[in-house]
Parts: structure tokens; C-alpha cells; sequence
């Protein structure tokens, strides 16, 4: 077992410091230091459950590390793959394929009892189907007000992907006044009322029907800032 001061000796990938965490590689593993103590009890019960029952999609979880209290996690470093934010291009059936990968990731970490709430670009990673989702520390106990909140940035993370729009990630530049006018036009426009408030199931199955041409209708009515 690799100290911490061992997995510090090794790569580096986040230039500056972070108040929250930091990334090193050391020996071929990616290992996330925390450098603040918020909220680790919950961290430390989520990566204990993926390490000892791990999810399809999720970065495999190989050690957690300790100094005291809980310091970190090694995962897996997913070399050869992507950030989705990294990809300028992505053919429209493999959007969906990803839309349906998150679906099903969320489901099966809601059924361990957790909510992951970390939804952005740069936490997904691909390489052509495959799909990892990482940072998976970031995640709720399972309760009804978790659970709205995580279908709320789980739905938003499917409009990014579907309409090729960071829209979403920038949530201080948007009033929510602005929110409701974009995924009311986004939603009206496919024919899909509330989808917010429905069930994943029915949002996968509406996903599935979904096509091309109807998502560059919807971005036609849409201002120019939200695309």
C-alpha cells in the first residue's frame, strides 16, 4: 500500500492547487487527493461500496487511502480515452448511445443507495462506446431531494450532449428565469412535457425515438447564446 506522501512523489496532472482535490499518477494508477476534509464520511461510505461492489461505467475504484482520515482514492487511469469536452464532433447515434450509458449508470447507483450529482463534460469520458463516468466520489445519499436534484443535472447533461451546448456549465450567467425559457423550448419543441419531473425510463425510451432533424429544428428557435 502506497503512502501519501509516495503518491505525491508522482505525476501531477492538475497545474495549479486545488482547495478541493488534486490528480497525481504514480505507478500507473490515477490517485484524487482531497485537500479539505468536507463531507468525507460520505465520500469514504460511497468509495467503500464501488470498491467492494463496482458499476459498469463507472471508474473502478482499485484503493482508498488514508492518513488518519481519509485522504483519497486510486482508480483507474483511462488512458486512451476522451473528455467528452475534448470532442468537437460526435456522430448523433452515439450521442444517444451516451444519453443511455448515464441513464443507466445513475440507476444502478441509485439502486446501491447513492445519487451522483457531478454531471459535466469533463467527468465523462469515452472512447468510441464505451463510456466512463468518473469523480465518483461526487455523490448523495439516496433521498427524494437528492434524487431531483441529480435528475436535474442528469437531464442537463443530456441536453448538453444531445445540442452540443455548455450552456449548463455556466450556471452564474444564466438567471433562472433563463433556465426555465431554454428547457421549456428544448422540451416543447420535441414534444416531451416535463421531462424533468418524469421517470428515467420513460426519458430513455423518448431519447430512443429521438431524431436528428428534430433536434436542428429545436436549435433553430433557440438564441443564439444557448448554442
Amino acid at each position: 500500500m502506497y503512502t501519501l506522501d509516495d503518491i505525491r512523489k508522482g505525476k501531477k496532472l492538475s497545474k495549479k492547487y486545488s482547495l478541493n482535490s488534486d490528480l497525481f499518477i504514480y505507478n500507473g494508477v490515477l490517485y484524487k487527493i482531497f485537500n479539505e476534509s468536507r463531507e468525507l464520511e460520505n465520500k469514504e461510505k460511497v468509495l467503500n461500496t464501488l470498491y467492494k461492489v463496482p458499476v459498469d461505467g463507472c471508474s473502478n475504484i482499485y484503493s482508498l487511502i488514508y492518513d488518519k482520515e481519509l485522504r483519497g482514492y486510486g482508480m483507474e487511469y483511462y488512458k486512451s480515452y476522451k473528455t467528452l469536452r475534448s470532442i468537437k464532433k460526435i456522430p448523433f447515434d452515439l450521442k444517444k448511445i451516451y444519453c443511455h450509458k448515464l441513464i443507466e449508470i445513475y440507476n444502478k447507483l441509485k439502486e446501491l443507495g447513492y445519487i451522483y450529482y457531478d454531471f459535466h463534460k469533463d467527468n465523462v469520458l469515452v472512447k468510441t462506446y464505451d463510456l466512463k463516468l468518473i469523480d465518483i466520489d461526487s455523490c448523495l445519499n439516496n433521498t427524494r431531494e437528492n434524487n431531483m436534484l441529480g435528475m436535474k443535472y442528469l437531464n442537463e447533461m443530456i441536453l448538453s450532449i444531445l445540442f452540443d451546448t455548455n450552456y449548463f456549465e455556466y450556471q452564474i450567467y444564466y438567471t433562472g428565469y433563463e433556465r426555465k425559457v431554454f428547457v421549456d423550448t428544448l422540451y416543447s419543441g420535441l414534444s416531451y412535457e416535463h421531462c424533468e419531473n418524469g421517470s428515467l425510463d420513460e426519458l430513455d425510451y423518448y431519447i430512443e425515438g429521438l431524431l436528428e432533424k428534430d433536434i436542428k429544428k429545436v436549435k433553430k428557435k433557440l438564441p443564439k447564446r444557448f448554442v
